[in-house]
């Protein structure tokens, strides 16, 4: 008697392993056509039509399935059998040599604006790819100026930069049709802070708009960066946003390149500082204008404004140029270089938990150029005319500076001094009391950086505490005991009683307890095995006895054995059907198991289609070589293998 079950005894990710490399005429191409067109909102029946359609159907395809999976959602995905990439059901089908002018034409017109880049990355075709930058093209039009909207309502260019591996011709169109930067002018009548609330949307929004794309191209910011060398406004904005926002995911090259552009402001600020102080001293404009003329022309358009209200004598200026050094060391800290200056020595309250392109040494060596760069800064800390009035910051960027030098120099010292007794000063002037939690964070920050600088005038070693963690008797241990143990532990526990078989085989089964084995290897506990191969096959075939529990253990020990380099087939055949039918990474020797038993008998593959095999209960432990046996000669089906040892 068979009893009705809400899901296929074959699933869809079976039969999807099953056709690959069959021709279109094959029984098993038909059986998983005939199982997508009756049932197509099945479970896994996405990735059956993808396979349909790059496999046995590549060439020529039905006009049912283009039409099935052009209607989907651009968002169904499938991977393909050693793709690492998902890829779309509508994009295989428009990008398919079956689909026609008409149909791709108007699926890309009806596409959403968020959803239209799945049709222009990396993988599709010429063809598919002009269609897509032409719709685009017809959607934005000319390249919109930027408003503070943009930042709510980003472009159809923008969304599409938002999605990496995009294809060259649809990357090139989306890149120049982005919004520019050309914000409008006061109008007469208008008030002042309106019109600059309204520049500052529109600045945050630009802001914004180049984080995402940067941040999503990270394969080709050089290409951007090169693309923006006739943008000012844009060069600025993606140098800053790769070196202060994502330069862990800048190419090491290219990061090294945008730092040393970026140290020319330290040259900058010390030139205009010097300018503002020979004003300062009395010394007349024309004189300073003459004595500095040959520097002049490196202060370029970033600065030029400023020295001319300098030589002006403008006080509001000659204050700012004044302390333009300092300054400039205090963003790079705050701002521009707080990532790639992070170290064990100088924590930030905010770590950055990525992993860097850029390699130690090269992030080393970019930390004393930024120190080398700014210790020029520090002479200038006494002459800036707002530096006294000292704030709980204010030593931050010294700390930096001092930290990185490969030398602290006896004169180098003493010039910090008058920096390091400001501070404390501050300190002592707030006394104990705060007046909120910020100000008490503040303080404890500024004592902090306080005992770092007098640690680097007085060195001194801090010792490390380290210790080891005891283990217990092997005889009283149990599978969920050493599944709890970290990779070291059980390392060290498996070493101090070698030969221990049934110890080993305890190892074995705590990795399916796991949802990550960082560090374990079940090979590599199974080499300890006095005989391996027979304790891994013993083990699966007892595995309801040796392991029990429920569907996650089983397909976990499942994964972990098809996840061996090499595997015994009489081990494949000895899996639980229903677990290893739905295992990813093993499907390849299980496709191979069963086709070598049922082979091209239709029949036996049709009632092998029909086993009775579940996701829970008894029926969930049958074995993959009982099925198989019964299927190819026709026999009753199998009883579930016991749950106790004595089998």
């Amino acid at each position: 008697m068979t009893t009705a079950r809400p899901e296929s005894a074959l699933p869809a990710g079976f039969l999807h392993a099953v056709i690959r490399d069959r021709p279109a005429d094959s029984p098993q191409v038909r059986v998983a056509a005939e199982w997508v067109r009756s049932a197509p909102g099945a479970a896994g029946a996405e990735d059956l039509i993808a396979e349909l359609l790059t496999g046995p159907y590549a060439k020529e395809a039905p006009g049912w399935l283009i039409e099935a999976a052009a209607a989907c959602d651009p968002d169904t995905v499938s991977r393909l059998p050693g793709d690492p990439f998902l890829t779309s059901l509508p994009v295989l089908a428009l990008d398919h040599p079956s689909c026609s002018e008409e149909l791709r034409v108007r699926a890309l017109r009806e596409c959403d604006d968020d959803k239209l880049a799945l049709f222009g990355n990396e993988r599709v075709s010429e063809r598919l790819a002009r269609a897509t930058a032409g719709e685009l093209g017809r959607r934005c039009g000319s390249p919109p100026a930027v408003t503070p909207e943009t930042g709510k309502d980003p472009s159809p260019a923008h969304r599409v930069l938002r999605r990496p591996r995009l294809h060259d011709v649809v990357f090139s169109a989306a890149l120049d049709l982005l919004p520019v930067w050309s914000p409008r002018k006061r109008e007469e009548g208008e008030d002042h802070e309106q019109w600059y609330a309204w520049f500052s949307a529109a600045g945050d929004a630009w802001e914004r708009m180049w984080r995402d794309v940067l941040r999503s191209q990270e394969d080709r910011h050089r290409q951007i960066l090169e693309w923006s060398v006739s943008s000012r406004s844009a060069e600025a904005q993606i140098r800053h946003q790769l070196l202060s926002g994502i330069p862990w995911s800048v190419e090491p090259d290219l990061l090294v390149e945008l730092a040393e552009h970026d140290l020319r402001a330290f040259s900058e600020a010390l030139l205009c500082a010097e300018i503002a102080h020979q004003v300062s001293l009395g010394v007349p404009a024309d004189e300073v204008e003459e004595r500095f003329r040959e520097n002049l022309p490196f202060l370029g358009r970033r600065r030029g404004w400023l020295i001319e209200a300098v030589l002006r004598g403008e006080d509001l200026w000659l204050d700012s140029a004044l302390e333009e050094p300092v300054d400039t060391a205090k963003a790079c800290v705050s701002d521009t270089w707080r990532y790639i200056l992070e170290t064990q020595e100088n924590p930030e309250e905010r770590r950055s938990p990525h992993s860097w392109r850029t390699p130690p040494e090269t992030l080393a060596h970019l930390r004393r150029m930024f120190a080398e760069a700014a210790v020029h800064v520090i002479p200038w800390w006494e002459k800036a005319p707002h530096e006294q009035r000292f704030g709980p910051r204010g030593l931050r960027w010294l700390r930096v500076v001092l930290t990185h030098l490969p030398e602290v120099t006896p004169e180098l010292r003493e010039s910090a001094r008058p920096i390091i007794r400001a501070g404390e000063a501050y300190l002592r002037k707030q006394g104990p009391s705060y007046r909120s939690h910020q100000m008490y964070r503040d303080m404890e920050r500024l004592r902090e950086d306080l005992d770092v600088l007098r640690r680097l005038v007085d060195p001194s070693s801090v010792p490390v505490a380290s210790g080891v963690r005891e283990l217990g008797s092997p005889d009283r241990v149990e599978v969920r005991e050493l599944a709890d143990l970290s990779a070291d532990d059980l390392r060290r526990y498996l070493d101090a009683h070698p030969g221990h078989d049934a110890l080993v085989e305890k190892a074995l089964l705590s990795l399916a307890f796991e949802r990550r084995t960082t560090g374990k290897s079940l090979s590599g506990i199974l080499d300890r095995h006095s005989a391996p191969e027979a304790a891994l096959l013993r083990l699966t075939r007892h595995l309801r006895a040796r392991l029990g529990g429920n569907p996650p253990l089983r397909r976990a020990w499942t994964a972990l054995v098809l996840s061996l380099p090499e595997v015994a087939p009489e081990v494949v055949r000895a899996l639980p059907l229903w677990s290893a039918v739905r295992c990813p990474q093993g499907q390849p020797a299980v496709v191979s198991a069963v086709t070598q038993a049922l082979g091209t008998d239709e029949q036996a593959w049709k009632r092998f289609a029909d086993n009775p095999a579940t996701g829970s209960g008894e029926h969930a432990w049958l074995r993959l070589d009982d099925v198989l046996d019964a299927a190819a000669v026709g026999e009753p089906w199998p009883a579930p293998p016991s749950r106790y040892r004595a089998e």
